[in-house]
């Protein structure tokens, strides 16, 4: 093993370059499959589990035989924490360049959970290290050379352009109807159809008038929004050709105009032009939301880019790229849903048949049935709201967070109070169903509360099943299908609905035997996790945050 041999990204040594003779291994030291091995010079402390068997030399310390008071994975990123390094760099030997020693590295004091903590936390950064190095891979296929962009940092410099330096105004009409897609500009979306995003069709019957929008042309939305506070700057991507309104601002790069096309697309996605339109567009001077700017002020504003056109491609591209990484995950998310939602009518029963169309292997009886009153006890949480919340306290669920944050199952909480009389906790056994909402749909849903000590707030309906019944299972039937929509039909009232135990205890519980629902509620609470993971991932209002810092 040579200090090259260990990976960029990851924590396992899976190959080396170079073999060792038998009659070296005496001069060395062997490792095996298991092995932790830290590196002691240069980056030292970096720590790496062996993968394969091999041989290290005296640039590498060994870690074995760790009385089972340690998991491998969470040791691994034990060593290698800001906390660890620091002891490491106090305590390091040499001058110009740091060592480490078994007496060292023996010397250090570590804080540490029970076991199971720890395989929990060892599991999960190695599953993050393995999204990491598998986006890296797909998505990333090129190098940033640091010292590369420190050098370009000193020779190549940003420069203020007017916009009308670099793009022409288009005004071009649809006069010969060479297209008649209706577009329209989303902050989210872009330039997208019409009847996509609206459901229906805004523009003229006639749109021989409108301006005629083709693909890699620009076009500035003047109407505000929350989420666009100046209007809106987009690229048609999605079609080759368009119509739009002239109350847009369209235009296209200039020949010679030394601007590249995804760079563009990156700034006006960040809040960095928002101060020139702001300076132009007149005080108090809205209409509708539409702010008063004209074509040639526009035209006047002020962007700051880099002066090099190789470097504007290089931003554009790695923002295009990571832009593309998002739609992927949301496809994915937007899949999986559907996917979800396909399994949910299919793995249960419908339309008054006794068994599911797919089952796991080994399940052939009937499902059987009784109303829910006879298979579980019902109660309620009790008391507090939203203005009870601080930062830090008791974890509390509010009926509200059921329709926003938690899936089927809920193992953690992040909302606090301060303890009031009477409060009733969880004991990791119960199903809670909102007692109010607004619509019938929003609250024929239920969780199971997987931990206990969470205190259980007003406005919930608590269910504790019997033994007979798993409590996932059980989450899942109210919150779907048949039961879903008997559930939906008790609901009552107008601007607010609610739902009583009493309407709770009516349902008609479809259920087999423990052993088939315990696999039903696995299955989907993985999928849930999936789905959680890919919600968690970068949507297109974060990068947005992230290119305005970036750039």
């Amino acid at each position: 093993m040579k200090i090259g041999d260990a990976p960029e990204q990851g924590n396992y040594i899976t190959s080396t370059k170079e073999k060792i003779k038998p009659e070296g291994l005496s001069k060395t030291r062997e490792v095996h499959p298991g092995d932790l091995i830290l590196l002691n010079s240069m980056s030292f402390g970096k720590p790496y589990i062996m993968a394969i068997d091999g041989c290290i030399h005296d640039g590498w310390l060994s870690i074995k035989n760790t009385n089972n008071v340690f998991d491998l994975k969470f040791l691994c990123v034990l060593l290698g924490t800001d906390q660890m390094l620091t002891q490491y760099k106090s305590m390091a030997a040499g001058s110009t360049v740091n060592n480490l020693n078994k007496e060292l590295v023996g010397n250090t004091t570590v804080t540490y959970p029970n076991i199971e903590e720890q395989r929990t936390i060892g599991q999960f950064f190695e599953q993050i290290e393995s999204l990491i190095t598998l986006h890296q891979r797909e998505y990333f296929p090129f190098s940033f050379d640091c010292e590369s962009a420190k050098t370009a940092q000193k020779t190549i410099s940003w420069e203020q352009r007017k916009l009308s330096d670099m793009v022409e105004r288009v005004t071009r009409k649809n006069e010969n109807l060479e297209s008649e897609l209706p577009l329209t500009i989303s902050a989210q979306y872009g330039l997208i159809d019409q009847n996509e995003f609206f459901d229906k069709r805004i523009a003229s019957r006639d749109v021989s008038g409108y301006y005629l929008l083709k693909k890699g042309e620009f076009a500035y939305n003047k109407s505000t929004s929350s989420d666009a506070p100046w209007g809106a700057v987009k690229r048609l991507d999605r079609y080759e050709m368009g119509v739009l309104s002239t109350l847009y601002i369209v235009f296209a790069l200039k020949e010679n105009g030394n601007i590249d096309s995804d760079f563009l697309v990156s700034y006006y996605d960040t809040d960095c032009w928002h101060k020139g339109v702001q300076a132009i567009a007149a005080e108090g001077a809205r209409n509708h939301g539409l702010l008063n700017i004209t074509p040639a002020d526009y035209f006047e504003t002020v962007l700051t880019v880099p002066s090099d056109v190789k470097e504007q491609h290089q931003i554009g591209t790695f923002f295009a790229k990571l832009d593309s990484l998002i739609t992927l995950h949301q496809r994915k998310c937007d899949a999986l849903q559907k996917f979800k939602k396909s399994m949910l009518q299919k793995m249960f029963p419908q339309n008054g048949e006794s068994v599911p169309e797919i089952r796991f292997a080994g399940f052939t009886d009937a499902w059987e049935q009784r109303e829910l009153r006879t298979a579980a006890t019902f109660s309620k949480g009790s008391g507090y709201s939203k203005n009870d919340l601080k930062e830090n306290g008791t974890p509390i669920i509010l009926y509200g967070r059921l329709y926003t944050k938690y899936e089927t199952v809920i193992s953690e909480v992040d909302t606090f109070v301060d303890v009031q009389p009477n409060s009733v906790y969880s004991t990791g056994h119960e199903v809670i169903v909102p007692a109010s909402g607004e619509t019938a749909e929003d609250i024929s849903r239920a969780s199971f509360v997987a931990k206990s000590g969470i205190l259980l707030g007003g406005d919930l309906n608590i269910i504790v099943p019997d033994d007979y019944i798993n409590p996932v299972f059980l989450a899942l039937t109210i919150s779907n299908g048949n039961q879903q929509k008997e559930l939906s039909k008790r609901a009552q009232g107008k601007s607010v609905v609610h739902i009583h135990n009493s309407d709770l205890e009516n349902v008609v519980l479809l259920y087999p035997k423990y052993e088939e629902q315990e696999k039903i509620g696995e299955y989907f609470s993985k999928l849930d996790s999936i789905i959680t993971l890919h919600q968690h991932k970068p949507n297109k209002k974060r990068t947005r945050r992230f290119n305005r810092h970036a750039l």
